[in-house]
């Protein structure tokens, strides 16, 4: 039985083996937890076969995100790996916190979900959104991290040498930002309309 569970593909929920030691060793809350996803490969570490395992946000934003399917998927995508590490076949889980860094550079399209969700709570057209892009970074908020956005109008830089490749790049010209706000770990999104501030 043993034999059939290891080797069996296991990309997906984390296993309740693995949760445990995300809500021990990292103190996660249950919601967080039952949100994140995991991929798996096999291999061997100091003569003994493991599992290999990448624990990931499943709820990207960015244009260009493939779907995750197998270990591999995520060399490309490894501003979404939250945990990683490996499993022991008769032993414990092995994790460490992966600290992010940097998201990828440059701004991106509105799609999807998070297209739909600014469109919806703004009240625009699909075809005032498509001209729009964002960028964003990771932070914390309160004692969680997020990824903060600012979502702006190309068309502000037009005939400029400047533009905004970075959320930072934007402090420099806050009149080209008209939504800001952060995407929580469960992919929520909440954001504020700067077009009124810039108004006012």
């Amino acid at each position: 039985m043993g034999w059939k569970f290891w080797n069996r593909q296991a990309n997906g929920s984390l296993s309740d083996k693995v949760k445990k030691t995300l809500f021990v060793q990292f103190a996660l809350g249950t919601d967080e937890v039952e949100l994140l996803r995991a991929v798996l490969k096999s291999g061997r570490l100091d003569g003994k076969k493991v599992r290999y395992i990448r624990i990931y946000d499943p709820t990207p934003v960015e244009a260009d995100s493939q779907p995750i399917r197998r270990y591999e998927d995520l060399d490309s995508q490894e501003h979404r790996i939250r945990f990683q590490g490996h499993i022991e076949k008769y032993g414990p889980v092995h994790l460490e916190k992966v600290e992010v860094s940097h998201v990828p550079s440059g701004h991106q399209e509105l799609t999807g979900r998070f297209r739909d969700a600014v469109a919806a709570r703004f009240n625009l057209d699909s075809s005032e959104v498509a001209v729009l892009r964002y960028v964003e970074k990771e932070g914390m908020l309160a004692v969680r991290a997020v990824r903060y956005v600012r979502i702006f109008d190309p068309a502000f830089f037009e005939g400029s040498e400047n533009v905004a490749q970075s959320y930072d790049d934007l402090d420099n010209y806050q009149g080209a930002v008209l939504f800001q706000g952060y995407f929580e770990p469960n992919g929520m999104v909440y954001l504020s309309d700067r077009r009124r501030q810039s108004a006012a």
